[in-house]
């Protein structure tokens, strides 16, 4: 049991993400930290660093990555992964500010070589599974997938690296993804993976995310929330907020012999997914205001070309 966990310059949560791990005693750890943006960065870096290292106090291989030059959100995790999954054919990924379940592994190791699997993900908002649902018996599928805290195959993300992403307009990304998804679970995606097309956000989730919808691949979840995102603090990189992110770890254990081993998709969970969270009314106005403005400046620019025609 291998276990990737990314880092950058929270001492005490990436502390509390390894005493988590400690339950389960993975034989081999993979640390891997970016570097410092400016000298301010540098002494939190390097005690998330010796926190990090302190913390692993049982018998395993480690193996760090540490950059002395800060790479960036998206680069960063993307070169981790690429890293981790050089040495292993399949792993669990946890980033500094995510508490995971003690049995989440073993569950993973259960479903992850089943058909048309992309990853299964551990962070599960219960409150949005029926009542007759939120049991560890009961798993799911969906075609969204959340990576605060999850498992994946070397294949599946080496397919990944290797495909490219067609460069198209928000509405070609809604109608691939309306096939597939909900409508505003489609014009929220095409909207954010435009900002990524025209350079306003860095981040990598959403093409993983794009590249399993697209691929027809589904992420199943348990019936209980295995992964707690403690990461809403000064620090986080793009989480910062009073309220809690996600539910809290659940403390019911998971029998694999008695969950359900062929789930099948849960399509109001689902139509309730915005990747990580779950979508708000804001995000579905925010996503509204992106798409007209995409249209006015494409009439704009279709109106300027016909002038000198």
């Amino acid at each position: 049991m291998s276990v990737l966990i990314i880092g950058y310059k929270r001492a005490n949560e990436i502390k509390r993400v390894i005493e988590n791990v400690s339950k389960f005693k993975p034989k081999k750890i993979y640390l891997t930290m970016d570097g410092p943006k400016d000298l301010n960065d540098n002494l939190l870096c390097t005690n998330a660093r010796e926190a990090a290292l302190k913390s692993i106090n049982w018998d395993c291989e480690i193996q760090t990555n540490f950059s002395e030059n800060n790479k960036g959100l998206r680069e960063f995790i993307l070169t981790s992964i690429d890293w981790f999954l050089s040495y292993e054919k399949e792993g669990l990924i946890l980033e500094d500010d995510i508490l995971i379940h003690p049995e989440f592994p073993k569950f993973a190791r259960y479903f992850i070589k089943k058909e048309n699997i992309g990853c299964i993900s551990a962070c599960t908002f219960d409150s949005y599974l029926k009542n007759n649902q939120k049991n560890p018996k009961y798993t799911f599928l969906s075609k969204i997938p959340s990576i605060w805290g999850w498992y994946c195959t070397k294949k599946t993300w080496e397919n990944f690296r290797n495909w490219e992403r067609p460069r198209e307009s928000p509405i070609i990304y809604f109608m691939k993804l309306k096939k597939r998804i909900g409508f505003w679970q489609s014009l929220i995606f095409a909207m954010i993976i435009d900002y990524i097309n025209q350079n306003k956000l860095s981040t990598w989730d959403y093409d993983f995310a794009y590249f399993l919808i697209i691929n027809d691949k589904y992420t199943i979840f348990p019936g209980i929330c295995m992964a707690e995102n403690i990461g809403n603090s000064s620090l986080a990189t793009h989480t910062i907020t009073k309220d809690d992110l996600t539910p809290k770890l659940s403390k019911l254990n998971i029998n694999l012999s008695k969950i359900k081993s062929n789930p099948i998709l849960n399509k109001n969970y689902m139509n309730n997914q915005s990747l990580n969270i779950m979508v708000k009314n804001e995000y579905k106005i925010t996503a509204i205001k992106s798409l007209i403005k995409y249209l006015i400046k494409s009439f704009l620019n279709f109106f300027n070309l016909n002038l000198f025609l």
